[in-house]
């Protein structure tokens, strides 16, 4: 291949010129596009007067293009031309935008908007709450689990506490000098009281649910005000009304009317996301950030759940939507300390906070979890949403983590190559891996005639607190085993009630109160099934059972 210059236009084009079996083919050059001028610089540039070849396009393959564009490259597609605008305005590309970010349900109405792209801009940038579903906070040593599922019933955002407690009425019993209590987990959302929830609000709008819009801003610090009264921002944190015509900025935070008292404010808040250098900067033990190091995650935030009056500094919110975090938020729950005389009405019917009125808050971080990281997979059976029995400790939650650390690669429950030797043979339709992603309960095996191979049993496990107690808080390893496979293999139990299950070596994690004097102890693992684990710890004399979550029944209201 050689440049050579076509002699009507000056343009340098590439000469095609081949020898095929010492045969040279004739050189052809293409025609000169018509949109295109040279500029000062010689280098040629677009003819703002000539049509754009785009618009040229068959409406059809106009459609198709712009379904592969996201959601603020649309909105900037639909700002150039009348003819681009009624294209990327076209509902069915937003409702496969909103569908996008809904699983387990079906999205068929835009109710309270008119349409799909004024339903997705009044919860942009928050439809990633939903599209992960699964989030749990750093509160305290307990922490919490809620899932956040859309409600098209009302065009709403909401998340509930994910709640568990044991119904079995069986007496504990006796297995090998080991007490073995008696599991039947009860798991349900605690749909009395949602965590937070986001109606549908247009943009220009101040109003939630018929309330004025209040931010929490910072008074300037009058101590460190400078002769322009500017202050440095550290001062009490206010209420103040948003101006309806300033436009919001992502820091600002989204008050929530959910029943509860006139001086008791819940806000939603978006996060800041930690660049690897900001994060590896912080210690393993420290509780500055969330999720924890020993929660496998590569998008950490700021940690506000151990203070008990958290302030929120410019390290904590995004200043633009580039720095929005999509997989953590926060919830604040604040009251209000008010003398009487800062209570005032500007209506018979409507109060106003009194800006100099102090205002406490907790806030509580809330993180996810990368799908993958709860998905079972044929060699790494075990990973999911478990819930597990701790005595008087009541029920907790936990991920069991798999870690791809052996090199090997995860075929799933059956490998690619066979799934496409078996397509093309068989002609079978085959679910797509991203559909398995989605699912949370037992391992679903690809639709064919053939019965799903039996699971692998290799590798790491590690049973991490996502919900915690007093002693082992959550985000610390509650048990781990070094190898499922031949290296852990203790052998197969005899006794009932886990005759014929395999047994594994473990470690279980224990301490005192206020996570002090931890340890790790001796214990076994039991694998009863991929859905049903029993864990001995000989030390305690004790067997807790765990149970597999299934996530995706819950994210569809009744």
């Amino acid at each position: 291949m050689e440049a050579s210059k076509a002699p009507d236009d000056g343009v340098i084009w590439p000469a095609q010129i081949q020898t095929l079996k010492g045969k040279e083919v004739h050189t052809i050059y293409p025609e000169k596009p018509t949109n295109w001028n040279r500029g000062i610089d010689g280098n040629q540039v677009a003819d703002p007067s000539a049509p754009c070849c785009l618009t040229q396009l068959p409406a059809e393959l106009i459609a198709t293009i712009l379904s592969y564009v996201n959601p603020v490259d649309l909105t900037n597609v639909s700002r150039t031309c009348r003819t681009l605008y009624a294209h990327a305005t076209d509902d069915r590309l937003w409702r496969a935008h909103v569908q996008a970010n809904v699983p387990c349900q079906i999205v068929t109405s835009s109710s309270p908007c008119s349409t799909f792209r004024e339903l997705y801009r009044a919860h942009d940038p928050r439809w990633f709450l939903p599209r992960y579903k699964i989030w749990f906070g750093d509160s305290t040593y307990l922490g919490s689990l809620i899932l956040v599922r859309y409600d098209q019933r009302r065009g709403c955002i909401e998340g509930y506490l994910l709640l568990a407690n044991n119904r079995s009425t069986d007496p504990p019993f006796a297995v090998d000098n080991l007490w073995v209590s008696p599991f039947e987990p009860d798991i349900h959302l605690h749909l009395d009281q949602p965590s937070f929830r986001l109606p549908v609000h247009p943009h220009a709008d101040n109003h939630v649910q018929g309330r004025p819009v209040l931010t929490l801003k910072r008074r300037p610090n009058e101590d460190n005000a400078g002769e322009d009264g500017s202050g440095s921002g550290s001062g009490q944190p206010v209420w103040e009304r948003e101006d309806p015509h300033q436009p919001t900025s992502p820091s600002d935070p989204v008050v929530m009317d959910l029943g509860s008292w006139s001086y008791i404010k819940t806000t939603f808040r978006l996060a800041r996301c930690l660049s690897r250098e900001e994060a590896d900067g912080y210690p393993s033990s420290a509780h500055a950030l969330w999720p924890s190091h020993s929660i496998p995650s590569s998008h950490r935030v700021l940690a506000t759940g151990m203070s008990i009056h958290a302030a929120l500094g410019p390290n904590h919110c995004p200043a633009s939507r580039s720095d929005i975090c999509d997989r953590a938020f926060r919830i604040a729950r604040g009251a209000f300390h008010f003398q009487p005389s800062s209570w005032l009405r500007s209506s018979p019917v409507e109060p106003v906070f009194d800006s100099r009125m102090q205002f406490c808050e907790e806030v509580t971080t809330y993180s996810t979890l990368d799908p993958t990281l709860y998905t079972p997979t044929r060699q790494r059976p075990l990973r999911g949403i478990w819930v597990g029995d701790y005595g008087v400790h009541g029920c907790e939650f936990l991920l069991l983590h798999q870690p791809d650390d052996d090199g090997d690669e995860d075929e799933g429950f059956e490998s690619e190559s066979e799934t496409e030797s078996e397509s093309e043979t068989d002609g079978d339709n085959v679910e797509n891996d991203a559909d398995a992603s989605t699912s949370q309960g037992k391992p679903v095996s690809k639709k064919n005639n053939k019965k799903p191979r039996d699971p692998i049993y290799r590798g790491r496990l590690e049973a991490i607190k996502l919900t915690g107690d007093s002693n082992v808080p959550r985000g610390e390893a509650s048990f781990v085993v070094d190898d499922l496979g031949d290296g852990g293999f203790v052998g197969v139990a005899d006794e009932e009630p886990f005759a014929g299950a395999r047994r594994v070596r473990s470690k279980g994690h224990i301490a005192r109160a206020g996570f002090t004097s931890d340890e790790y102890i001796d214990g076994e693992l039991v694998i009863l099934s991929t859905d049903l684990l029993a864990h001995k710890w000989f030390q305690l004399r004790h067997v807790s059972y765990f149970r597999r979550v299934d996530i995706d029944k819950f994210l569809v209201p009744d």
